[in-house]
């Protein structure tokens, strides 16, 4: 659990606690004399006043923050441990999530595959994207290990290796995304259901900010997924059995090190567009900021 939840939890307890107090009787009820039994009434209303007052300086020191104004349509903060919601902005609205899809596809291949395990590419995957689409140019019948396809997938976000992954990991692509629509109801998604494995634009492939918010939480509790998806250095793959050449790309998330929008507790995510530019964000920024401190 982050930082700021358990903070977020103490305070609570502790205004619980103290209200709690203060139902309690203080008068001594067994007093044998009234100016004991004014003394003690006295002495019960001073611990009251004290605690009424120590909840009011509470209540004032750990007010929740203030919403930012946001222009996504849609939008959740959740806590990535216990699934908490922190902000929602229509939430439950349906959208196409576009290249953020790739988070599942990636889940889904650690889950079921070792990462030394050789992805063969076939005619269909590497043919399944166009000049438009993110690709490292794969030829059919090429070669890389699970583990390099991956990197391909979530810091490139090339198209053709998560139609060559979802092939590796179920035998077609339509028995992948059957898996898909399968996993992300385990995961906690209510209306989102997906009809590739790369999130390339289809009417019957959406999903909703809260159900991406559920399928994010299962990737980023996956320590290899994290350590795969976290990475902000150059990736190499080597050259292969079709390529003479390596292949170098970075992340392309520009709120981790060194990139534009820098922000240092961002540990990962993926981004994606529909080529109509209805954009939509998906990341994971792991904060241990309190506005308590």
């Amino acid at each position: 659990m982050n930082k700021f939840f358990k903070r977020m939890t103490a305070v609570f307890l502790a205004v619980s606690t103290t209200a709690a107090s203060i139902l309690m009787p203080a008068t001594g009820i067994y007093a044998a004399e009234t100016a004991a039994t004014t003394q003690n009434t006295q002495a019960a209303q001073t611990t009251q006043n004290s605690q009424n007052t120590q909840t009011t300086k509470n209540t004032q020191e750990y007010d929740w923050p203030q919403a930012p104004d946001i222009v996504a349509q849609s939008a959740i903060l959740i806590d990535a441990d216990t699934g908490a919601i922190l902000y929602e902005k229509d939430a439950h609205a349906k959208g196409y999530p576009a290249s953020t899809t790739k988070i599942l596809t990636g889940l889904l291949t650690i889950e079921n595959c070792g990462l030394d395990e050789t992805v063969t590419f076939s005619s269909a995957a590497a043919n399944s994207v166009t000049y438009e689409d993110a690709s490292l140019g794969t030829k059919a019948g090429e070669q890389y290990s699970v583990e390099q396809a991956l990197y391909g997938l979530l810091l490139y976000s090339a198209n053709e290796i998560a139609y060559g992954l979802a092939e590796h990991v179920s035998g077609s692509l339509a028995a992948f995304t059957e898996l898909m629509n399968k996993r992300a109801k385990e995961l906690g998604a209510i209306n989102t259901h997906f009809a590739n494995a790369s999130g390339l634009h289809d009417v019957n492939h959406y999903t909703t900010a809260y159900d991406m918010a559920m399928i994010a939480k299962g990737c980023y509790n996956n320590s290899t997924f994290v350590n795969i998806d976290s990475t902000s250095t150059t990736y190499t793959i080597p050259p292969t059995n079709k390529t003479d050449t390596a292949r170098n790309f970075k992340h392309r998330h520009l709120m981790l090190k060194g990139r534009q929008y820098y922000y240092e507790y961002c540990k990962g995510g993926k981004t994606g567009f529909t080529r109509s530019e209805e954009r939509r964000v998906g990341k994971e920024c792991r904060s241990r900021w309190s506005p308590y401190h």
